[in-house]
């Protein structure tokens, strides 16, 4: 009896692994989705800020002749997608600042 029970619990086991599995496109559908649907909570006001404005910018000389509705969806969908890379860029951004006031303070010095 405990030899089937111990069985069962593998079986169980084994086919919630596969499970996981079949569902993982689905999972990674609703998670690329879910980025464009709902803005990242994190707080880079400074970049995000960046990032509203340019994207605005871009899309507005793009999308210049489009259909109003269409003016106004997909700046907002792009905007909240490009909220879930802002902290990714940011280590990036720093970096570059970091080389442009050391060039300045280089420069300053000379």
């Amino acid at each position: 009896m405990r030899e089937l029970l111990q069985v069962q619990k593998l079986q169980i086991k084994k086919d919630v692994i596969e499970l996981k599995q079949e569902l993982q496109p689905a999972l990674n559908v609703i998670s690329f989705i879910g980025r464009f649907a709902l803005p990242d909570a994190r707080n880079n006001g400074a970049v995000k800020l960046g990032t509203s404005v340019t994207i605005d910018w871009i899309l507005k000389k793009i999308l210049a002749s489009s259909n109003p509705l269409l003016r106004l969806v997909v700046p907002a969908l792009v905007k909240n997608y490009s909220s879930h890379y802002t902290d990714k860029a940011l280590p990036f951004l720093i970096k570059i600042k970091d080389k442009l006031l050391s060039k300045r303070n280089k420069a300053i010095r000379e």
